[in-house]
């Protein structure tokens, strides 16, 4: 069965004001409770249509790393972000 991008496994969820704080795993989280990093140095993402075309049929298989941010109440993905615009362009 393949992941979907509504029901994402997560690695792990750091607290930005706990960096040393044991890591939580999240299973599943609402679309919209993610955001890309602000700080993420790869700004530009050039297409991939094969890419796009195997999110589409296998789903998310690796999980997407974030961290969960109080002040915003969002997740930040922190790593795998080509992932997740992949999985919106073709509308998992």
């Amino acid at each position: 069965m393949a992941i979907t991008i509504d029901t994402l496994l997560l690695d792990s969820v750091f607290t930005p004001s706990l960096q040393d704080a044991p890591v939580k795993p999240v299973a599943k989280a609402p679309i919209d409770q993610f955001i890309e990093d602000p700080e993420n140095p790869r700004f530009e993402y050039i297409d991939d249509p094969d890419f796009d075309a195997s999110i589409k049929e296998y789903g998310i298989l690796q999980p997407l790393v974030v961290r969960y941010d109080n002040l915003i109440d969002k997740f930040i993905i922190r790593f795998c972000s080509r992932r997740y615009r992949a999985a919106l362009r073709v509308g998992l």
